[in-house]
Protein backbone atom coordinates (compact mmCIF):
# COMPACT_ATOMS: atom_id res chain seq x y z
CA UNK A 1 0.00 0.00 0.00
CA UNK A 2 1.52 3.48 -0.88
CA UNK A 3 1.03 5.94 1.81
CA UNK A 4 -0.85 8.22 -1.09
CA UNK A 5 -3.98 5.26 -0.45
CA UNK A 6 -4.33 6.75 2.50
CA UNK A 7 -5.92 10.26 1.88
CA UNK A 8 -9.67 9.10 2.24
CA UNK A 9 -11.50 10.25 5.03
CA UNK A 10 -13.18 9.32 7.91
CA UNK A 11 -13.28 5.37 8.73
CA UNK A 12 -12.48 4.45 5.15
CA UNK A 13 -8.95 4.81 6.08
CA UNK A 14 -9.03 1.95 8.12
CA UNK A 15 -11.11 0.07 5.98
CA UNK A 16 -9.05 0.73 2.79
CA UNK A 17 -6.17 -0.60 4.66
CA UNK A 18 -7.52 -3.30 5.58
CA UNK A 19 -9.02 -4.73 2.93
CA UNK A 20 -5.86 -3.94 0.89
CA UNK A 21 -4.01 -6.02 3.81
CA UNK A 22 -6.39 -8.81 3.91
CA UNK A 23 -5.63 -9.52 0.36
CA UNK A 24 -1.75 -10.10 1.05
CA UNK A 25 -1.98 -12.19 3.58
CA UNK A 26 -3.50 -14.94 1.79
CA UNK A 27 -0.32 -16.78 1.04
CA UNK A 28 1.19 -19.16 3.13
CA UNK A 29 4.48 -17.59 3.81
CA UNK A 30 3.93 -15.21 6.96
CA UNK A 31 7.70 -13.92 7.07
CA UNK A 32 8.03 -10.31 8.11
CA UNK A 33 10.60 -7.78 8.86
CA UNK A 34 10.60 -5.03 11.29
CA UNK A 35 11.47 -1.54 10.38
CA UNK A 36 11.34 1.77 12.63
CA UNK A 37 8.92 4.31 11.81
CA UNK A 38 10.04 7.50 10.06
CA UNK A 39 8.73 10.77 9.57
CA UNK A 40 7.54 10.32 6.47
CA UNK A 41 5.02 7.58 7.25
CA UNK A 42 3.25 9.54 9.23
CA UNK A 43 0.23 8.66 6.96
CA UNK A 44 0.93 5.14 6.85
CA UNK A 45 1.05 5.00 10.98
CA UNK A 46 -2.30 7.02 10.45
CA UNK A 47 -3.94 4.08 8.48
CA UNK A 48 -2.49 1.50 10.32
CA UNK A 49 -3.03 2.62 13.82
CA UNK A 50 -7.15 3.83 12.35
CA UNK A 51 -6.88 0.16 11.11
CA UNK A 52 -5.91 -1.24 14.94
CA UNK A 53 -8.59 1.16 16.45
CA UNK A 54 -11.17 -0.74 14.11
CA UNK A 55 -10.27 -4.05 14.42
CA UNK A 56 -9.83 -3.73 18.38
CA UNK A 57 -11.82 -1.17 19.94
CA UNK A 58 -11.39 -2.47 23.68
CA UNK A 59 -7.43 -2.59 23.50
CA UNK A 60 -7.06 0.89 23.38
CA UNK A 61 -7.18 4.17 25.34
CA UNK A 62 -8.45 6.05 22.49
CA UNK A 63 -11.26 5.11 20.28
CA UNK A 64 -11.66 4.83 16.52
CA UNK A 65 -13.86 8.41 16.82
CA UNK A 66 -11.56 9.98 18.69
CA UNK A 67 -8.38 9.87 16.87
CA UNK A 68 -10.57 9.95 13.22
CA UNK A 69 -10.69 14.09 14.70
CA UNK A 70 -6.95 14.32 15.44
CA UNK A 71 -5.39 16.83 12.81
CA UNK A 72 -3.14 16.19 10.25
CA UNK A 73 -0.49 17.95 12.32
CA UNK A 74 -1.02 15.45 15.06
CA UNK A 75 0.13 12.71 12.82
CA UNK A 76 2.64 14.23 11.18
CA UNK A 77 4.11 15.10 14.88
CA UNK A 78 3.86 11.39 16.08
CA UNK A 79 5.40 9.89 13.59
CA UNK A 80 8.53 12.47 13.82
CA UNK A 81 8.78 11.84 17.43
CA UNK A 82 8.87 7.79 17.19
CA UNK A 83 11.74 8.42 14.32
CA UNK A 84 13.83 10.68 16.75
CA UNK A 85 13.47 8.09 19.35
CA UNK A 86 14.27 10.36 21.69
CA UNK A 87 11.08 10.38 24.40
CA UNK A 88 9.19 7.89 21.75
CA UNK A 89 9.92 5.00 19.38
CA UNK A 90 7.44 3.28 16.58
CA UNK A 91 8.35 0.30 14.86
CA UNK A 92 6.08 -1.57 11.66
CA UNK A 93 6.08 -5.03 11.48
CA UNK A 94 6.36 -5.24 7.68
CA UNK A 95 5.15 -8.25 5.15
CA UNK A 96 5.25 -7.84 1.17
CA UNK A 97 5.78 -4.28 1.90
CA UNK A 98 2.63 -3.72 4.15
CA UNK A 99 2.69 -3.34 7.33
CA UNK A 100 0.95 -6.07 9.58
CA UNK A 101 1.51 -4.96 12.98
CA UNK A 102 2.97 -1.79 15.12
CA UNK A 103 3.91 -0.50 18.09
CA UNK A 104 5.36 2.26 20.28
CA UNK A 105 7.63 2.63 22.95
CA UNK A 106 7.00 6.11 25.23
CA UNK A 107 9.30 7.38 27.91
CA UNK A 108 8.03 10.68 29.51
CA UNK A 109 9.50 11.75 31.59
CA UNK A 110 12.67 10.84 30.32
CA UNK A 111 14.01 9.77 33.01
CA UNK A 112 11.43 7.07 34.21
CA UNK A 113 9.79 3.84 32.68
CA UNK A 114 8.85 3.18 28.83
CA UNK A 115 5.53 2.27 28.30
CA UNK A 116 4.47 -0.25 25.81
CA UNK A 117 1.15 2.08 23.94
CA UNK A 118 -0.24 1.09 20.74
CA UNK A 119 0.75 -2.46 20.20
CA UNK A 120 -1.41 -4.30 17.13
CA UNK A 121 -0.94 -6.93 14.83
CA UNK A 122 -3.29 -7.88 12.35
CA UNK A 123 -5.16 -10.89 13.07
CA UNK A 124 -4.71 -13.29 10.37
CA UNK A 125 -0.81 -13.12 11.05
CA UNK A 126 -1.50 -13.36 15.11
CA UNK A 127 0.55 -16.05 16.61
CA UNK A 128 3.34 -16.16 13.88
CA UNK A 129 6.08 -14.07 16.44
CA UNK A 130 4.76 -10.38 14.89
CA UNK A 131 3.87 -9.46 18.46
CA UNK A 132 6.85 -10.67 20.18
CA UNK A 133 9.03 -9.40 17.67
CA UNK A 134 7.44 -5.79 18.11
CA UNK A 135 7.92 -5.90 21.88
CA UNK A 136 10.91 -6.97 22.19
CA UNK A 137 12.08 -3.97 19.63
CA UNK A 138 10.51 -1.53 22.12
CA UNK A 139 12.10 -3.33 24.70
CA UNK A 140 15.64 -3.29 23.50
CA UNK A 141 15.35 0.60 22.27
CA UNK A 142 14.27 1.04 26.33
CA UNK A 143 17.27 -0.46 27.38
CA UNK A 144 19.38 1.79 24.99
CA UNK A 145 17.64 4.88 26.36
CA UNK A 146 18.83 3.93 29.88
CA UNK A 147 14.88 2.47 30.85
CA UNK A 148 15.10 -0.46 33.23
CA UNK A 149 11.41 -1.23 32.95
CA UNK A 150 8.55 -1.69 30.43
CA UNK A 151 5.28 -1.11 31.63
CA UNK A 152 2.04 -1.43 29.63
CA UNK A 153 -1.92 -1.93 30.49
CA UNK A 154 -3.82 -4.43 28.70
CA UNK A 155 -7.55 -5.57 28.99
CA UNK A 156 -8.23 -8.72 31.08
CA UNK A 157 -10.54 -9.73 28.18
CA UNK A 158 -7.65 -10.19 25.89
CA UNK A 159 -6.07 -13.76 26.61
CA UNK A 160 -3.46 -14.00 23.26
CA UNK A 161 -2.02 -10.17 25.01
CA UNK A 162 -1.95 -11.51 28.19
CA UNK A 163 -0.16 -14.94 27.54
CA UNK A 164 1.92 -12.76 25.20
CA UNK A 165 3.44 -10.56 27.75
CA UNK A 166 3.53 -13.45 30.21
CA UNK A 167 5.75 -15.31 27.85
CA UNK A 168 7.83 -12.13 27.60
CA UNK A 169 8.53 -11.95 31.49
CA UNK A 170 5.84 -9.08 32.37
CA UNK A 171 4.16 -9.74 35.60
CA UNK A 172 0.73 -8.09 37.22
CA UNK A 173 2.10 -5.20 39.14
CA UNK A 174 -0.81 -5.09 41.06
CA UNK A 175 -1.63 -0.93 40.33
CA UNK A 176 -4.61 -0.28 39.01
CA UNK A 177 -5.21 0.34 35.59
CA UNK A 178 -7.34 2.44 33.39
CA UNK A 179 -9.88 1.00 31.63
CA UNK A 180 -9.62 0.69 27.71
CA UNK A 181 -11.63 1.24 24.53
CA UNK A 182 -14.73 2.70 24.04
CA UNK A 183 -16.37 0.78 27.00
CA UNK A 184 -13.66 0.94 29.41
CA UNK A 185 -13.02 -3.07 29.65
CA UNK A 186 -11.15 -3.84 32.79
CA UNK A 187 -7.45 -3.86 32.58
CA UNK A 188 -4.70 -5.23 34.14
CA UNK A 189 -0.95 -2.65 34.92
CA UNK A 190 2.32 -5.08 33.95
CA UNK A 191 6.01 -4.64 33.78
CA UNK A 192 9.19 -6.36 33.02
CA UNK A 193 12.17 -5.52 34.70
CA UNK A 194 15.34 -4.78 31.87
CA UNK A 195 18.04 -5.05 34.50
Amino acid sequence: MLAGECVCAGLSVALVYARRYYKLVTEPDLSFELRRITADDWELAKCVRLAALADAPDAFARTLAEELAFPEALWRERAAGNAEGVASVGFFAMRAGVPCGMAVGVRAPLTGPVELNALWVAGNVRRHGVGRALVNAVCAWAYERGAREVALEVTTSSALALALYRELGFVHTGAAANGCGTRRAPALRMSKSLA
